[in-house]
């Protein structure tokens, strides 16, 4: 009898996770297949869903214009990440390592800026830039700060989850034996946390190069970013060129995403072998 309900169980468990595979990748194919028919498009000579014939002519079609956006979402991103990072790290390591009061306040406080909406958080930065209070910094400036405050969040949560993860005993230890404080962050809480906040920081660069509700209120003139140009390319004739100008994003996303994840779990598996050392 003992048995007989144990092989029932094995048979009911061994269902649900066929049930489990079968809706991961029915999932996973609805995720995967509008990409892939973008990026298809975007090859195709004409407007076909698929396509009798395959071009690059869409990808050639004005580059100056491609590059130039390209640059310009550099210009806003790369030192937005940087300021994150400045931002994002004592941040996490108070709410980490810190007891304060409000300390629980500030911890929820740190994702606000992930909830809220683009179009609230694009007339916040309109209204700073359009007030005479700031009327000496310049648009550009603004929208570099905007993209700070929407990186910070991605690139803090990974920083607590390392130093929640590895707990305090190694950085104890230090103080005990006479380190100061700016030596025992630079020589074992640094290193525990390189790994995350590198995460952190390119998972904040692919938030910022593709945000685009927020940047459309704020972006000076003549100052075209990837996510807006993609936006603009929609007036023209030919609906490929949206498609090409949207894949050189996504595949720039990946890229960076895909290098994250290899870093993370490079990570975890440095960290389980540390966990398993006697």
């Amino acid at each position: 009898e003992r048995g007989r309900n144990m092989k029932q169980k094995t048979e009911g468990n061994y269902g649900l996770t066929r049930i489990a595979k079968v809706f991961a990748w029915v999932f996973t194919l609805y995720i995967i297949l509008p990409l892939f028919f973008l990026i298809l498009f975007s090859f195709s000579g004409t407007l076909d869903a698929i396509p009798k014939e395959l071009t690059l002519k869409w990808y050639t079609h004005n580059p100056e214009t491609m590059i130039v956006s390209l640059i310009n979402t550099l210009a806003i991103s790369l030192p937005a990440t940087g300021l994150g990072v400045l931002v994002a790290l004592p941040l996490a390591y108070s709410v980490a390592r810190m007891d304060f009061k409000g300390k629980r306040i500030i911890d929820q406080l740190i994702v606000l800026p992930s909830i809220i909406p683009g179009t609230v958080l694009g007339l916040i930065f309109l209204q700073i830039a359009n007030s005479s209070v700031f009327s000496g910094i310049s648009r550009y400036m603004i929208v570099i700060v905007a993209h700070t405050v929407i990186t910070v969040p991605v690139i803090a949560r990974p920083i607590i989850g390392a130093l929640e993860q590895n707990g305090i005993s190694a950085e104890e230890a230090a103080t005990t034996l006479g380190g100061k404080p700016l030596y025992v962050f630079r020589t074992i809480t640094f290193p525990i946390i390189s790994s995350s906040m590198l995460v952190g920081m390119m998972f904040g660069f692919a938030r910022s190069i593709t945000d685009f509700i927020m940047t459309l209120f704020i972006v000076p003139a003549g100052m075209v970013p990837m996510a807006i140009q993609i936006y603009n390319s929609t007036s023209l004739s030919a609906q490929q060129i949206t498609a090409a100008n949207a894949t050189v994003l996504l595949i720039f996303t990946i890229l960076v995403v895909s290098i994250a994840e290899i870093i993370m779990r490079r990570n975890n598996r440095g960290y389980s072998l540390r966990k398993r050392q006697p």
